[in-house]
């Protein structure tokens, strides 16, 4: 019974995460389009019309509302949350974000504001302890090499970094979206044959929403990540 449970819990993380995120874009769509909040084309862009950039907002939106189901129907069970295991920090940090990137898309955040706002997200996460690899391999077979105590900074760095390098691809119909749900689909499969394997209902329900986003963002796109949900 526990394991059909768990199945369940499986299957509805994604199709709530999609569910949500497609029934939340359209309107998105038109209060960004009201009130001109566009991505209009330049060198660096290629659509030829001005496209609404909020589209971070739904899937920010319907990650956490999905999670938050998925807790109670934990809580309803009287089970642990392995779902909720280290999201208090986890959610923070990506609040810190999501909230600088949409006052970036409204109103427009100075680069100096967001870097320092991604590094303090990034310190969450790694003084949490969710996130601070202390050693360093090329290659499965290959010796590893101990960091240190590099290993906070290089992580905060890395994030940081990686960060502002999907933000620079959200631009392009379909882009960051598929190179989000890859990057999603390969965390599921490392998640689920690593010893201490974690719950992917978080991953899960962030699959759905980007593939409900993609639907919405397939050429010719109708609306953008935005800063607020490319960071």
């Amino acid at each position: 019974m526990l394991q059909s449970m768990n199945l369940l819990r499986f299957g509805l993380a994604p199709l709530l995460g999609f569910v949500l995120a497609y029934l939340m874009i359209p309107p998105v769509i038109r209060y960004a389009t009201k009130l001109q909040m566009l991505d209009f084309p330049d060198r660096r862009r290629i659509h030829r019309t001005a496209v609404p950039r909020l589209g971070g907002v739904a899937v920010f939106l319907s990650i956490v509302l999905t999670v938050l189901v998925l807790i109670g129907l934990h809580d309803l069970q009287g089970e642990a949350v392995p779902v909720s295991t280290g999201l208090l920090p986890l959610g923070l940090a990506l609040g810190v974000v999501f909230l600088t990137g949409l006052v970036d898309d409204v109103r427009g955040v100075r680069p100096r504001s967001k870097l320092i706002a991604q590094a303090i997200a990034a310190t969450i996460v790694v003084a949490s302890g969710n996130l601070a690899p202390r050693a360093f391999m090329f290659a499965t077979g290959f010796s590893s090499f101990s960091l240190g105590w590099l290993a906070a900074p290089l992580t905060v760095l890395w994030i940081v970094g990686v960060t502002n390098a999907f933000n620079l691809i959200d631009g392009m119909d379909g882009l960051a979206g598929t190179a989000a749900l890859i990057g999603i689909a390969v965390c599921i499969w490392l998640d689920a044959f690593s010893p201490g394997r974690q719950s992917p209902e978080l991953m899960l329900a962030a699959a759905g929403a980007v593939l409900a986003f993609l639907a919405f963002n397939a050429s010719p796109a109708r609306i953008f990540l935005g800063d607020s949900g490319s960071m």
